[in-house]
């Protein structure tokens, strides 16, 4: 009976990831062919004011969830399946999560002016007032979304990922078509947000059950651990963005649009799979950490990042080498100054993704605090160096300043997961695949004038996986791959 826990634990766990990672490949689809829409249609200068807005409305809605959905992933994985306690948790979560979004939405409309005259922007008014709408939904689809993350419902995490690309896309499509412009990417924000708020409610109806059972205490308890949480969150966030708020802030619209277009890109690729995989690694760890299994943790972290790495090198350097010749195609060449920055934000987060991946290990093992310590630091040496950068180097040194942010985030929550918690990060991955990259890249650059593009790309990729599979996975590793393989073939039909 011994061996069968471990055994069962791994079986959920590549549930949860493989739940979780379909539908996030399904979304990434999707949120890239958002980006096309939105850049063939609203042009730089728009897509810079759809950006802004959009990015000013998500840290309002950051700030209004005053970590609730990450106390909620915290005290349902905790709970020990006390379906009481569980219930009493959600029920103030939501109702404090309702009049937060009401009162910040508020907010955010009566500053929309003042917000556009700090930009110097008069059209940024008018989006910001009609994305201000969602931030309420927003809270609420994420404390639910906290919820379910509690209980491992990673079904549910997946369709709400992919409900909501579909809605963005759809939406985006209707009202752009219709010619409502800029206003009609706004509006499609707050109807995916109200969809994805049915589904949400529909999944857990059936799962929990209102109770106002020492509200009070229990509000007490959410905002204690989520106001330790929410410092960190909102200070990630902060750094997230202040590389396009400073882009708005020294440049115009149209640089936005270049930088906003540069960095979407690169995250919905290259910070799509991490996001994935921390949403499952989070309960996981609370779960490890209740039960004192410190062994099983750092077993958990290796793994992720070195997959993690693997996957995002490969993505990362065909997003690199294929920029140039697929965003004047599917975009437009209006775009096309986006891949200098492109390129230095991609080889950043190809670094940082993997330790995103685990990011969320300190809160869920009870310390939330050196997150946001660690995050205050990182955010003031992002806004110096941009503040530095982009005056003389533009939305280059915006790409500089956030890619070294990032890395440096990366090594400060290794250094602390070993120091705070004895948990050791196996850089070994990092030596082997960071260098490779480097080497394929300064290949690619110096054969890129003598062979075309497409075809260089495949040739080194191609060498470059070939390396991954002898020299960085193990024989044990490689033997469990074909396995996998082999699974897989023989489910194909004919074969």
């Amino acid at each position: 009976m011994g061996g069968e826990r471990p055994i069962q634990e791994a079986k959920k766990f590549v549930f949860d990831v493989s739940w979780s990672f379909s539908g996030q490949i399904f979304a990434l689809g999707l949120g890239f062919l958002l980006t096309v829409i939105l850049g063939r249609w609203l042009g730089v200068a728009e897509y810079g004011l759809y950006a802004l807005a959009l990015i000013l409305t998500t840290l309002v809605s950051m700030v209004a969830c005053l970590g609730i959905p990450e106390a909620m992933v915290r005290y349902v994985a905790g709970s020990g399946g006390d379906r009481e306690a569980v219930n009493a948790f959600v029920t103030a979560g939501l109702i404090n999560g309702v009049g937060l979004g009401v009162l910040f939405a508020g907010a955010l409309f009566v500053s929309s002016d003042l917000l556009a005259a700090l930009f110097s922007m008069p059209g940024l008014a008018g989006v910001i007032r009609i994305i201000s709408l969602s931030v309420p939904l927003f809270v609420v689809n994420n404390t639910l979304l906290g919820v379910l993350n509690g209980m491992r419902e990673m079904k549910a995490y997946s369709l709400r990922s992919l409900l909501r690309s579909l809605l963005l896309v759809g939406m985006n499509v209707l009202f752009l078509g219709a010619g409502w412009g800029v206003s009609g990417a706004a509006l499609s924000v707050v109807v995916a947000e109200a969809g994805i708020l049915l589904l949400m409610a529909s999944v857990a109806a059936g799962r929990l059950q209102f109770s106002t059972r020492d509200y009070g205490a229990v509000s007490r308890r959410l905002l204690a651990f989520g106001a330790q949480v929410f410092l960190a969150s909102i200070l990630y966030s902060v750094m997230t963005y202040t590389d396009t708020l400073m882009v708005g802030y020294y440049l115009d619209d149209a640089d936005v649009g270049v930088y906003a277009m540069a960095i979407a890109l690169s995250r919905s690729i290259l910070l799509a799979l991490p996001m994935a995989v921390s949403a499952v690694t989070f309960p996981a760890i609370a779960e490890y950490k209740s039960l004192g299994r410190t062994d099983a943790i750092e077993a958990l972290m290796n793994r992720t990042v070195k997959y993690t790495l693997m996957i995002l090198s490969v993505a990362g350097v065909l997003m690199i080498c294929l920029a140039g010749e697929v965003i004047p195609v599917l975009i437009g060449p209006a775009f096309l100054p986006a891949v200098p920055p492109l390129t230095v934000l991609a080889l950043g987060m190809i670094a940082f993704g993997p330790m995103a991946a685990i990011g969320a290990a300190v809160t869920a093992m009870d310390r939330p605090d050196i997150s946001s310590k660690t995050n205050l630091a990182v955010t003031g040496t992002n806004i110096a160096a941009n503040a530095a950068l982009i005056p003389v180097f533009g939305v280059m040194g915006a790409a500089i300043g956030t890619a070294g942010s990032f890395v440096l985030l990366g090594g400060m929550l290794v250094v602390v997961l070993k120091r705070v918690f004895g948990v050791g990060i196996d850089l070994a991955p990092y030596r082997q695949v960071i260098p490779a990259v480097l080497v394929l890249l300064g290949a690619f650059f110096l054969l890129r004038a003598l062979v075309h593009p497409v075809p260089l790309t495949a040739l080194l990729v191609g060498l470059y996986c070939c390396f991954l599979y002898t020299a960085v996975l193990t024989g044990e590793e490689r033997g469990t791959l074909r396995r996998v393989g082999a699974l897989v073939a023989a489910r194909v039909p004919g074969h």
